[in-house]
């Protein structure tokens, strides 16, 4: 009986000095991995770990064959800083993307 597996290897991802990225907040780890997935990688969040003498931080993991490339994007990201945000949303409007009909229609306070 064989059976295929799915199990993808993956590593953590560096920063520009070729140490682990340790993000402490989760809501950048997120925004990191949304990155990510938007350039075709799918990335893990770890749960908050501590090295030797170092605050609780998440790490990002990517796929082994996807590393490279995915440092390179979010160091490029973190380059650009807040202009990529503002581009991104710029790109959008003027390919003619608009809100949902109902965006502020939606229950207050649900997060």
């Amino acid at each position: 009986m064989s059976s295929e597996s799915n199990w993808v290897e993956k590593v953590q991802l560096l920063g520009t000095d070729g140490t682990p990225l340790r993000i402490s907040c989760l809501a950048e780890a997120s925004v990191v991995q949304g990155l990510l997935a938007a350039n075709g990688i799918d990335a893990d969040v770890s749960e908050p770990s501590t090295a030797f003498h170092e605050l609780p931080a998440h790490l990002i993991l990517v796929p082994v064959d996807q590393a490279d490339e995915a440092a390179r994007i979010v160091a490029e990201a973190r380059a650009k800083g807040g202009s990529a945000s503002v581009e991104a949303e710029s790109g959008g409007e003027a390919s003619g993307d608009q809100p949902p009909d109902d965006v502020n229609s939606g229950s207050r306070g649900l997060l």
